[in-house]
């Protein structure tokens, strides 16, 4: 049984004998006086043990939908560039690269929707590194969910980061557009491959 239906189930003991006790006059002898009190110390340990129940289903419902919103950001990350790649199959060898899959790239590439697909990629990367980077306090997410979480990010980048293409738009993204916190995240992280 949960620990939630014994304390209602206490509490409405409580109440039910609370008023028995002062519909029969009983509260005004001097003898319950004693049960008035003890009464009032059930009544304060009921409220704590709701309020501990209610911290602890709260963060729980927190760090729930912080995994569930980093799973919607990575999907994101993932899902809306490749659509593109399905869209424009023009270039393909890009794909194949990004995903570390065989390719020839044409003598004539693409580097427009190249350069869009990247930027659109680091767009929805730097979302997921300020959504990790917010919720390094142990109260929002625990440490190891926070690890595995970021463990996860940089596969995908690691993955991307192989392709000569992405470091070139990435270059360009750098100069342009990326934030320092972001920048210094990625050359921390994949300086080697730069």
């Amino acid at each position: 049984m949960k620990i939630e239906v014994i304390i209602i189930f206490l509490f409405s003991l409580v109440i039910f004998f609370s008023i028995i006790f002062f519909i029969s006059n009983l509260h005004t002898n001097q003898k319950f006086r004693v049960y008035l009190e003890f009464l009032g110390a059930v009544v304060i340990l009921f409220t704590i043990f709701a309020l501990i129940i209610q911290i602890k289903n709260s963060k729980e419902t927190t760090i729930a939908y912080s995994i569930y919103f980093f799973s919607n950001l990575t999907k994101g990350l993932i899902d809306e560039p490749f659509q593109l790649f399905i869209e424009n199959n023009q270039i393909d060898y890009y794909y194949r690269q990004l995903v570390g899959l065989d390719y020839k790239i044409p003598k004539v590439r693409n580097r427009t929707l190249e350069n869009q697909i990247t930027m659109i990629i680091l767009s929805k990367a730097t979302s997921v590194f300020y959504f990790i980077e917010t919720n390094r306090d142990p109260e929002v997410i625990d440490k190891k969910s926070l690890e595995a979480l970021e463990e996860r990010f940089l596969k995908i980048l690691g993955t991307f980061f192989k392709s000569h293409i992405f470091r070139e738009n990435w270059n360009i993204y750098k100069k342009n557009l990326s934030g320092t916190p972001f920048s210094e995240y990625i050359e921390k992280n994949f300086s080697k491959k730069n």
